[in-house]
């Protein structure tokens, strides 16, 4: 759905209508919040990350959510090695 600035969309992230929904919301805004949020499994997550980071454009963000589960903090800390251009905002962070 739509609901002003913000989709919401519910369904597989890698699939052709999520990424492509993905793909025109980001290519219309100046700032993007991308929230994985799935299954928390190393995979999966990697998965997502893979698929979807390259929507974050500086003052935008991934929130990686639950990276207390292994598989989701494996998955965000393998990115960052990988990945310099993204930090950790630690003011956003609720544990």
């Amino acid at each position: 759905g739509r609901d002003g600035p913000i989709r919401f969309y519910r369904g597989y992230p890698n699939s052709k209508e999520a990424l492509a929904i993905a793909t025109q919301a980001a290519a219309e805004a100046t700032r993007v919040v991308v929230i994985e949020d799935s299954t928390h499994s190393l995979k999966v997550v990697e998965s997502n990350i893979a698929r979807y980071h390259s929507f974050v454009t500086p003052g935008s963000y991934m929130i990686v959510q639950d990276t207390r589960f292994v598989g989701a903090r494996l998955a965000a800390s393998a990115f960052l090695e990988t990945n310099r251009c993204f930090d950790i905002d630690r003011r956003w962070e609720y544990f």
